[in-house]
């Protein structure tokens, strides 16, 4: 993952057929069409950008099966298709024959027909959403829908890169502008899905299937305006484009920045009450669990040990032995591994920037935040990582 985005493309963002898998209660057969790409071919694809392969995978999680993006995806959607199937297969024999996949009883469900078509044409209109609108999140007036999805580069050789298989840059919900969907010159015309007016490095977030429906939603709601007023998009009041907007805030579209003013809204007057009250059960009391089976507690904290940046503090198993003592007066997300409930995970296992002494040798490492309170460690253990332990 990089905060920077790549060159300018060559081509386009390829397409994709997925594939689902079952598993049977019987070893199962797959014999190879003649069309699938050999051992050979699919071991020279594999294990290039991040490229690997599982019995156990199905569905999206092969997104990355991507072919065409340096050919015409409209005009060669055919042949694109066909060389996606052939990818398929080809994959499929592999985890099915070459005798490296626990994949006897697992057999192909179904195979996609047509090809994810992730890029082709978008229209010019009368706001092009610029990659800088969706980096900083720029305020509408005439935001009539959301995004959030990463910019969401791929390589247009898809499959065939040797470059990662995508480039992730995280972003921050953004408002898209209703001008992205018209243009003046075509009155009667309204755009949805991965055709709006964007520019490319806005279309690698804006072109995903949940930020499509909303801009459907924005279009529907625009469409239903200039029929109220009798008017071409371009020519709706600013006061019209607001009505639009608090129309779309009462069907339960999310407006980045946008207040409900709408006085006929009926949700603005609404109160919540309960019929009763539940009052979940106490947290466990004082007891230990082996650090040998792992465990994990997670807490917001204030401070850190290298300019104070706040964070989550994590605990992790150690290398080996060492008993730890939990508190009782803990957050909903303390919890061990082994013995008592599991109540969260580890994500994250930076290496240490601030080391403290261990009890009976070794080190509790933790990365630019304060030690959990509540923990205390026996003698012995060595912990590798995170900071669930406060030194005694």
């Amino acid at each position: 993952m990089t905060k920077k985005p790549p060159a300018a493309p060559n081509g386009l963002l390829g397409s994709s057929i997925l594939y689902y898998v079952r598993k049977e209660d019987h070893p199962v057969t797959f014999v190879a069409p003649d069309y699938a790409y050999d051992m050979k071919t699919v071991e020279s694809l594999l294990g290039r950008g991040g490229r690997i392969i599982s019995e156990q995978q199905s569905g999206s999680d092969c997104w990355w099966f991507e072919y065409g993006g340096v050919r015409n995806t409209i005009a060669d959607a055919q042949d694109i298709a066909f060389e996606l199937k052939r990818m398929v297969m080809g994959v499929w024999n592999y985890i099915k024959n070459s005798g490296k996949f626990d994949a006897d009883c697992s057999t192909l469900e179904w195979v996609g027909s047509l090809p994810g078509k992730r890029e082709s044409r978008r229209m010019a209109t009368e706001y092009m959403l610029a990659g800088e609108d969706v980096r900083s999140h720029t305020q509408f007036a005439d935001g009539g829908f959301y995004g959030g999805w990463y910019m969401d580069f791929h390589p247009a050789e898809g499959i065939g890169s040797a470059e990662d298989s995508c480039i992730q840059i995280p972003v921050n919900v953004y408002s898209v502008p209703l001008r992205c969907l018209y243009h003046r010159d075509f009155p009667n015309l309204l755009f949805a899905g991965r055709d709006i007016g964007t520019q490319r490095d806005a279309f690698v977030s804006t072109r995903v299937m949940n930020t499509c429906a909303l801009s459907g939603q924005a279009a529907a709601a625009l469409a239903w305006g200039c029929l109220r007023w009798d008017a071409a998009p371009a020519e709706l009041a600013p006061e019209q484009i607001e009505t639009i907007r608090q129309t779309l805030l009462r069907e339960d579209m999310f407006l980045p920045g946008a207040v409900n003013r709408d006085a006929a809204d009926l949700a603005r007057d609404a109160a919540v009450t309960a019929s009763s009250r539940y009052s979940p059960p106490a947290q466990p009391g004082p007891g230990s669990f082996d650090l040998a089976l792992g465990g994990v507690h997670c807490q917001p904290l204030p401070g850190g040990c290298r300019g104070g940046v706040p964070g989550l503090v994590c605990g992790t198993r150690p290398a080996a032995g060492g008993v730890v003592h939990l508190a009782a007066a803990q957050p909903a997300l303390s919890g061990a591994a082994g013995r008592g409930t599991e109540l969260g995970t580890v994500r994250r296992r930076k290496p240490a920037d601030c080391p403290i002494p261990f009890p009976g040798g070794g080190t509790v490492w933790y990365a630019g935040i304060r030690p959990c309170a509540g923990y205390r460690p026996s003698a012995g253990g060595k912990p590798v990582a995170g900071c669930a332990l406060q030194p005694g």
